[in-house]
C-alpha cells in the first residue's frame, strides 16, 4: 500500500491510499474523481449555509435590486418577468442581504440551525485534515 499526498494549494489537499501495481492513468482519473467530489461537496455546503442564512437566490433578472417597487412602477418587462419567477415566500424571519441576490426569507430557526449543522459535517469531512 502507499498513501500519496495530493495538494493543489494549501486549502486543498488530501491523503489517497492506494497500491502500487495501479496504472498512471487509472490513478490519475480516480484522484481527478476523489479531488472533484471534495469541491463538488465543499461547494453544496456554501450553498446550503447561504441559503440557511440569507434565504433562496432571486431570479437572475432580481439579482441585485434592492427595492423592487419602484422598478415595478416603471414597468420594467425584466422585472416583471422576474416577479413571476419568484420562489415562494416561505417561513416568517427575514434578513437583509447586502449584496441584493438573495430573498432573506428564512425558515425556522430549528431548520436553519441543522442545515447549518450539516453544513458543517460536510465541511469537515473535506477540510484538509
Amino acid at each position: 500500500m502507499v498513501i500519496l499526498h495530493v495538494k493543489r494549494n494549501d486549502g486543498n489537499q488530501f491523503l489517497y491510499e492506494t497500491h502500487c501495481n495501479i496504472s498512471i492513468e487509472q490513478l490519475t482519473k480516480d484522484l481527478v474523481t476523489v479531488n472533484n467530489m471534495r469541491l463538488k461537496v465543499d461547494r453544496a455546503a456554501q450553498a446550503v449555509e447561504e441559503l440557511a442564512t440569507k434565504g433562496p437566490q432571486k431570479p437572475e433578472a432580481l439579482r441585485g435590486l434592492d427595492n423592487l417597487d419602484d422598478y415595478v412602477k416603471h414597468e420594467d418587462l425584466t422585472v416583471i418577468n422576474g416577479l413571476k419567477e419568484m420562489p415562494p415566500k416561505t417561513g416568517c424571519r427575514e434578513v437583509v442581504d447586502d449584496t441584493h441576490h438573495r430573498t432573506g426569507w428564512l425558515v425556522s430557526e430549528e431548520l436553519c440551525k441543522q442545515m447549518l449543522e450539516e453544513s458543517m459535517k460536510a465541511k469537515q469531512l473535506v477540510h484538509k485534515t
